[in-house]
Parts: C-alpha cells; structure tokens; sequence
C-alpha cells in the first residue's frame, strides 16, 4: 500500500561536467514534480539524486491527496488572516486538480480514485476547534460539514467530511512524472550525491551540474547558510502499519491533530502513525496504535519533515540567494505539497504571476523565538550529550544508536546513518566514521 524503495528503471550516475537551465537536486516527489514542471514549460532541466529514483522519504508515501491532513486552516486564518486561508486551499486545489488532469493524461497512467475523507477530532476538548475548522474551510471555498460516524477503529469524539480527498497510487505516479520529464528532455541521473552547492553549479564526487537557477528538494535542505533551515524544520519519524485486516469503512480518517491516519485497502489497512523526533524514543506511536487497537501484521519506519507552524517552505532559498529555491517542510502532505512546490517555482523561475504562493515563501516568514530557543536547546544537547559517540558529519551533534532500524541517528536535526556509516537521510550529506560496535 506504500511505495516501492527505489525506481524500477536505472538511471545513469553522473559523470563530468552538465549544462543545463536548471539544476534539481532530490528525486523525489518534490525533485521529480519540478523537473517535470519545468521541462514542460521548455527549459532544459538536469536532476541528480542520490541513491536511486523515488527512494527517499518519498518511497513511504500512503497515497493520500487531500486538501489537509490535520487542522490547520482555522489556525492559519487565525494567525495570519483568512486571506492566507484562501491562499493555502486555493493553492491546494489546484494541485490537486493539476494530479487529477495527469491521471487522465494519455502519456501518464496510474490510478486516482475518489474517497471519503474525514477529519476526526480524538478528545471532546477538540470538537469546538473541529467546528472552527469547519467554518472556516467553507469560508475559504472547501465545503466540509460535521457528519455522524460511528467506526470500531477510530473512536473519534467528532468528525467533518472533507472535500478533494484522492487515493493515488504514489508509486506509479511517481515513476511516471520521471518518465515523462525525460521525455521532455530532461536529464536524471542515480547514484549522484550532491555534496556542495554554489551559487550557479552542484557538485558531487564524479561530475557537477551547471545551472543559473537551483532547486533544492531534498527532504531537508542540504545548505546551512544562507537559509538558516536547520533552526526551521524538525524531522518525526512515522510509523507505517498495515493490520491484519481491514475495518468496515471505506473512509479515510485523519486526525485533527495530525497524529495519526487511516487508509483502508482492499483486504487491510494502512496506518500511518506519528512517532517522535529522530534520534529519540518517545513511545508515542505505541500509546496510540494501543489506544487505536491496531493488530499490525507488518511495519515500517520513515522519516518526515515539519515547519514549526505546519506550513511549508516553498519559494526561493534565501533573500541572498535569489536563484536558488526550494521545497520542503510538507509534514504528510507531499502529494500536494510537491504539485505545488514545483507550479510555484516554475512561475518564479519564469517570472509569471505568483502571488497565491506567498504563505510559503521562506523569505517572509521569521522563526519564533519560542521555535528558536527550542532548536538551540536541541543543538547544545545533541552537541554535548553523549561522549565518546560518533559525530553526525552535518554539523557536529553526537549519534545515537538504533538497534530496531540498525541506523545511527542525529538528535539535533535528524540525519540518519547506517552501520557503515553511509548517509541515508539528509541533510547530512557526507558519511561518518563510526567505532565498532562492541
């Protein structure tokens, strides 16, 4: 029910030196949606990813298109104005109307099925914010309404319908949009990890990539400074459960508090479970799948990016580094915050009309002094916490050891090793030198 790890198709490693308008760095979703995007609209587009096609974060995704995931447009109209609410589900929409056009693209092929989406509200402390929520996504132009349900599984205190809610088969999807983008052109290249950036070329260890426009897509953005990511993102681990069988509903309910959702199949369900910080163990998704009942009969663990206030990074980089953009910071909605990201940028690039992009944009957003103390605090831990451990080649925090996944963890920012040290989550991107295990 989730994606396959990697491409089925192989792709070259890159080798010497590529010109190209636009350098992509990631293939993933959001590295393989620009790429498409931008070739489509006539410029020469060369991506390098490091292992192979699709098989980062993006290899996990459960297939679910849907305007949100969580609560968030009360909060965003609260905080920001109903103008930014606006935006955001405008925005939305046409992502997902952008998938559903591909869908029945003669040159795409992979399934889109309509469902039922519920948001359901876990505490009856919740259900005054889900009725919030309610009113104001019908302000902003989703037409969602509180509705009774009544399921085995999920023992919501209160649940609204939500409009645009897509089961996607994420892996077909995906290996299409790289198909495609190559038949407009476009250069992928495997195996190829970018380990510097400048301000017009990517460098990794056998060629580079020459480019008057950049878009990092990595998961994490992979540059320090400018940008200042690593103090305005937090990695989560998620928690991938499929049951024994499935529940008699074929709705797809997420939480209001963005902790958890559940997707049914044909003969099981999927249930994607918010754990804790990497390189922590919280027991979170262990209280919940209790709480939820859920008899897994298979798991998997992946890694997921959030910005402290639940939106995304979209836009450029940097106000100092015009040219370079990027993509991240979805927190479960990758789907549509990849469509997005690449329509956003490629408008940016091509210097259209791009103002119903603004909420995301990197540049004009500020981190809180609360989000500030917390990633500090989090950094000097990391970096004093634990003598003798292996450092994370990222910025220098001690690792910590996962004996269930066998992979070395970064407290501070959330890289991720394996047992010989090679990189397996950004933003690190070089390899650590680890002791023996005794």
């Amino acid at each position: 029910m989730y994606m396959e790890s990697g491409s089925r198709y192989r792709y070259p490693i890159l080798r010497g030196r590529e010109k190209a308008d636009v350098a992509v760095v990631g293939g993933g979703l959001t590295g393989l949606s620009a790429a498409f995007w931008l070739a489509k609209s006539g410029l020469r587009v060369a991506l390098a990813e490091a292992k192979t096609i699709g098989s980062g974060s993006s290899a996990y995704n459960c297939g679910i298109l849907a305007p949100c995931h969580q609560m968030m447009y009360a909060r965003i109209s609260d905080e920001k104005g109903i103008s930014a609410a606006e935006k955001f589900a405008q925005t939305h929409i046409e992502a997902i109307q952008s998938i559903r056009a591909l869908s029945t693209n003669p040159g795409f092929s992979f399934e889109l099925q309509e469902r039922n989406g519920l948001l359901a509200a876990i505490k009856n402390s919740e259900t005054a914010e889900l009725n919030h929520e309610t009113e104001t996504m019908r302000k902003v132009g989703l037409p969602a309404e509180s509705v009774s349900f009544s399921d085995a599984s999920d023992p919501g205190a209160a649940f609204i319908k939500v409009p645009y809610v897509y089961r996607i088969n994420a892996s077909r999807y995906l290996m299409q949009l790289a198909c495609n983008a190559e038949k407009l052109k476009a250069k992928l290249f495997e195996n190829s990890r970018v380990t510097a950036v400048e301000v017009d070329a990517v460098y990794t260890e056998s060629g580079s990539i020459q480019a008057p426009y950049i878009v990092i897509a990595t998961g994490y953005p992979i540059i320090n400074i400018p940008g200042w990511y690593f103090l305005r993102l937090e990695q989560k681990k998620i928690y991938l459960y499929q049951t024994e069988k499935r529940h008699d509903s074929d709705h797809v309910i997420m939480a209001a508090d963005g902790s958890y959702t559940c997707i049914p199949g044909e003969t099981n369900d999927l249930w994607r479970i918010n754990g804790g910080f990497v390189g922590t163990q919280t027991g979170e998704e262990g209280i919940l799948t209790s709480r939820l009942r859920i008899k897994k009969k298979e798991d998997r663990i992946a890694i997921d990016t959030y910005a402290p206030d639940r939106i995304p990074y979209i836009g450029r980089y940097s106000s100092k580094t015009p040219n370079i953009f990027v993509g991240c910071g979805y927190g479960g909605s990758g789907l549509a915050g990849s469509m997005i990201a690449a329509q956003a940028i490629t408008a940016q690039i091509l210097g259209l009309p791009s103002a119903e992009f603004d909420i995301y944009s990197p540049i004009h957003r500020t981190i809180s002094f609360h989000d500030l103390l917390r990633s500090g605090r989090q950094y000097a831990n990391g970096l004093f916490g634990g003598f003798g451990a292996p450092r994370c080649s990222h910025m220098g925090c001690c690792l910590i050891y996962q004996p269930s996944s066998h992979l070395w963890e970064c407290p501070c920012h959330g890289s991720r090793f394996d047992n010989i040290g090679r990189v397996v989550n950004a933003p690190a991107t070089r390899p650590v030198h680890l002791h023996k295990r005794k």
